[in-house]
């Protein structure tokens, strides 16, 4: 998660988080799970689907959700993904607009070491995260149940590794919603992730 300064020019109702991935990739796979639970503390989905990442790739058949056919509505923060290519590396979704003037601006140096890498996170104007914050290889050898049933109790390693994150992605995040939900962004684990978010 990196620091950017860049306020564009948007609706003040909502903070934009733009996620850019691809089905086939195990890297967007283990960014999904923290993502996705730390949206879920700002808004609603609906039409989250389960999925696997690609089968020939590094970490194959990684499990994981797909925003492809979700939907997603918040009071706080507007929500646009784009799984630009299937999981068997197929082109899957365009992108476009905001979006993609987004991407093609910070995708690059000095933001990234890598033009184009997936996954890209933008937060607000002011956060990026480009790249897995946990490792694939802690969801490969669970399928989607047990790896519910893993974050749902935080005394497994996997919730232990990966909750940490969450909280780092929802503080980024409240600092875009000008703290609110005041629930959300007040919460010890929420504000104990803010002070390590300001360190980057």
């Amino acid at each position: 998660l990196q620091l950017i300064h860049y306020e564009p020019a948007r609706s003040p109702a909502k903070s934009p988080v733009i996620y850019v991935g691809a089905e086939f990739c195990p890297f967007c796979a283990a960014l999904r799970w923290p993502l996705t639970i730390a949206l879920m503390r700002f808004g609603h989905f609906s039409g989250l689907r389960s999925m696997l990442s690609g089968p020939t790739d590094m970490f194959p058949n990684t499990a994981t959700l797909t925003f492809v056919h979700a939907r997603y509505r918040s009071r706080w923060v507007k929500f646009s993904p784009v799984e630009i290519k299937d999981r068997r590396g197929h082109p899957l979704q365009h992108l476009k607009g905001f979006s993609a003037k987004v991407f093609h601006k910070f995708d690059t140096a000095p933001y990234s070491s890598t033009t184009g890498g997936i996954p890209f996170v933008y937060i607000g104007g002011r956060w990026l995260l480009i790249g897995a914050p946990v490792s694939p290889h802690l969801f490969s050898s669970f399928d989607w149940f047990q790896i519910a049933e893993k974050l749902a109790d935080p005394d497994s390693a996997l919730s232990k590794a990966v909750y940490p994150q969450v909280n780092v992605i929802t503080a980024a995040i409240c600092e875009t919603t000008g703290g609110q939900p005041a629930k959300v962004c007040k919460a010890p684990g929420v504000v104990a992730a803010a002070t390590v978010a300001s360190g980057f």
